[in-house]
Parts: C-alpha cells; sequence; structure tokens
C-alpha cells in the first residue's frame, strides 16, 4: 500500500513542473487525484481533470464542490501554482505587480475559502501551499514574486493556526531553484536583457553553481517532500514552512 491509499487529492498546477511530478507521485502513492490546471493536463491516470483559472472563485468553487459530492471528502490539496515576474519595485509594471499576486496570493486564498469548509465539516484535512526559497530571503530583481511568496508564509502559519482545533493541517513548501518551466522562462529572460549573458548552457552552469550542491532540483525531489507532508506519516506537522533548496539559504558561497 502506499502512503495516500484512498485519499481523496486536489492538485492545482498539475500539468507541468511540480506539480506535474507530484500528480504522479500521488497516483503511485495509492492517491486518487483530481487534477485543475489553465494549461492542458496530458496524464490520463488522474480521476478527473479540470481546465480552470484559479483566480476564477466560482468555477473553481463548482469543481470543488462536484469533486466533493462524488467522493464525499477531500483528504489533500496540494497548490502549487504560481507566476513569476523579474523586477524591482520601480521597474514592474503596476498590473504585472497586480497579476503576481492576484494568482501567487490570491489564488491560494480562493482555494482556501472552499477547501476549507468542506475539511471542517469532515473534521480532517492537509493542505500543502507553494512557498519557496523567497518566503524566506529576497532576491534582486524579483520583488513582485518574493512578496507573494512572503505572504504566503504568513498565510501558511494563521491558517495552520486558526484551524488546527479542526484537525487539518497546513504546511507549504520552500524550493529553490527547480528544473520547471518557470525556471526555463526565467533563464530566457535573462538571457534577452543581460548583456554579460549569451550562451544558454553557460549561464545554466552557472547558476547552477551558485547552489551548494552546485546542481538545481529536479521536479520529483520536490514531489517527494509533498507526498510526504499529504501522508499520515507527517500527522503532527502543521505550520511548517519545509525548505527544499540544497542549502541556498543557509548561507552564501
Amino acid at each position: 500500500m502506499g502512503i495516500l491509499e484512498n485519499k481523496v487529492c486536489i492538485i492545482t498546477g498539475a500539468a507541468s513542473g511540480i506539480g506535474k511530478a507530484t500528480t504522479e507521485s500521488f497516483i503511485a502513492e495509492g492517491g486518487k487525484v483530481y487534477a485543475i490546471d489553465i494549461k492542458e493536463i496530458k496524464n490520463t491516470k488522474v480521476k478527473e481533470k479540470y481546465l480552470c483559472d484559479i483566480r476564477d472563485y466560482n468555477k473553481l468553487e463548482e469543481i470543488i464542490n462536484s469533486i466533493y459530492q462524488k467522493e464525499g471528502k477531500i483528504d489533500v490539496l496540494f497548490n502549487i501554482v504560481g507566476i513569476h515576474s523579474i523586477g524591482t519595485v520601480e521597474s514592474t509594471k503596476t498590473s504585472d505587480f497586480k497579476e503576481v499576486l492576484d494568482v501567487n496570493l490570491w489564488g491560494c486564498i480562493n482555494i482556501l475559502k472552499i477547501v476549507l469548509p468542506i475539511m471542517k465539516k469532515q473534521l480532517k484535512g492537509t493542505i500543502i501551499l507553494p512557498g519557496s526559497d523567497q518566503s524566506y530571503i529576497a532576491k534582486t530583481d524579483s520583488c513582485a514574486y518574493g512578496v507573494s511568496k512572503m505572504a504566503i508564509s504568513g498565510l501558511t502559519k494563521s491558517v495552520a493556526l486558526d484551524y488546527a482545533k479542526y484537525n487539518i493541517r497546513v504546511n507549504s513548501i520552500c524550493p529553490g531553484p527547480v528544473d520547471t518551466p518557470m525556471y526555463n522562462k526565467t533563464v530566457d529572460y535573462i538571457l534577452e536583457n543581460y548583456e554579460e549573458y549569451n550562451n544558454k548552457e553557460e549561464l545554466l552552469k552557472i547558476l547552477a553553481q551558485r547552489q551548494p550542491m552546485g546542481r538545481i532540483a529536479k521536479p520529483e525531489e520536490i514531489a517527494n517532500l509533498v507526498a510526504f507532508l499529504a501522508s499520515d506519516k507527517a500527522s503532527f506537522m502543521t505550520g511548517s514552512e519545509v525548505k527544499i533548496d540544497g542549502g541556498s539559504t543557509i548561507g552564501t558561497l
């Protein structure tokens, strides 16, 4: 038996990157996975797949309530939806700042407002939110994203404290750089906008060498942590912001 055997799991951001890897991990561990994304989800082993922008509260509520009506419970919610914007507070357009906060923070709040009443009713559940190494540290030219992730830090702890009495656990994962489409999109942006970098292979090597372990993470490594947090093996963990960053936030090289 897997550690998520017969658990009803919702994953938002399931089409690619960490969400895709976690979907595969949850299924391998026996979870019944309902997958949500704004992009096409290609995994054929999920129980159901839905196209939805998590900013669309009404559609998201309809989807999640339909899952609950079908299964009679929701055991696990993992939201990994997120977007990035490069820039300082001054150079980031107000519209870009708003979009990052709408997706990264308000998207999370939307999901919590829908799922928490269900988990309260059943007096159990576990939620994993999308933190970052930038929940702990700031990075240059990453103001909007950093603000959104520091907000997730406060959200994680506040919701965990308020809902512990209902046997609902709320934790966040805090990865450093991970080999995902978002990471590669950022790499491409650097190549296009910073004159000192003009070779992608060389830039990828430089970025990897900046990490204490000399590489960036694979999505599957993050998925392993999420599966653990979603399982009963983490039954006394709540309000935790779990670093999985290869040591990138413990000091400078």
